[in-house]
């Protein structure tokens, strides 16, 4: 991800702070922090890793994975209750 953040208007905390829907008020004594995110510029996306990116060892194996659930229709309708009795 990536882009910037930068100061809304140039001020990190501008005294009054104009709103921008016509039927508010303006916050005219303000004392938020106030910061605007800006997206990147265009770039041509890269899709393979950065040069020099080590891999590790794949280590996930097919005795790690879950079984498949069973299907709604093939359910017994036999429920194993826990516990807490539900």
């Amino acid at each position: 991800m990536n882009g910037y953040i930068s100061l809304y208007g140039g001020e990190p905390c501008p005294p009054i702070f104009r709103s921008l829907i016509a039927s508010m008020e303006d916050i005219m004594d303000n004392h938020v922090i106030c910061a605007i995110y800006r997206l990147p510029d265009a770039h041509k996306h890269i899709s393979r890793p950065p040069q020099g990116v080590k891999f590790l060892k794949k280590i996930v194996e097919i005795g790690d994975l879950k079984p498949e659930p069973v299907l709604w229709h093939e359910d017994s309708g036999r429920r194993h209750h826990s516990e807490n009795g539900r």
